[in-house]
């Protein structure tokens, strides 16, 4: 990559960010890596690209939050390094699998939301042998345990219980109903 570039602008707030990395996609062909804040509402727009689209990018970016007092600082690195762009897409790799755990985490809530309407609609179900339990999904494990609402542990502990956990719990209350 021996031509790549990598513009930063610093501004401040999320406002200055915008503004900035509007203005740099619109004047050249680059790639939007992301922009991160810090304290202080300090925020930084990464931008990749070819060297002379991002110096242009990066100038139109400057520009455009100049005049409103929230530019902080700006540099363009010529010839980006190879490790350096696997270490800012690693980065974003990380940003994308937050994204993936957001969604993980959205759809055990819609489960629990569904076997807590199902706990009130049936009788609870029986608890399978422990060797059946362990041939089963983690997923599974916890949806067992919202629908019979097992008092050792809340929806929220339930929501976390790694996969042993749950088979002792519901190992427990098997015993504890015969």
């Amino acid at each position: 990559m021996a031509n790549k570039a990598l513009g930063l602008i610093e501004v401040r707030g999320m406002l200055g960010a915008v503004l900035a990395a509007d203005a740099a996609l619109k004047a050249a062909n680059v790639e939007l890596l992301g922009n991160y804040s810090i304290r202080g509402g300090l925020t930084t727009v990464e931008l990749l690209g070819d060297v002379a689209a991002v110096y242009a990018a990066v100038e139109a970016g400057v520009d455009s939050v100049k005049d409103m007092n929230l530019l902080i600082s700006s540099h363009v690195i010529p010839r980006l390094d190879d490790q350096v762009e696997r270490m800012l897409m690693k980065k974003d790799e990380v940003s994308n699998k937050d994204s993936e755990v957001d969604s993980l985490e959205e759809e055990e809530n819609q489960l629990e939301d569904e076997s807590t309407k199902e706990e009130h609609t049936e009788n609870p179900p029986e608890v399978p042998e422990e060797t059946e339990l362990e041939e089963m999904k983690v997923v599974d494990l916890r949806s067992l345990a919202y629908k019979l609402n097992i008092e050792t542990l809340t929806k929220k502990e339930i929501k976390y219980a790694n996969k042993a956990e749950l088979i002792r719990v519901l190992v427990k209350e098997r015993m504890e109903d015969k």
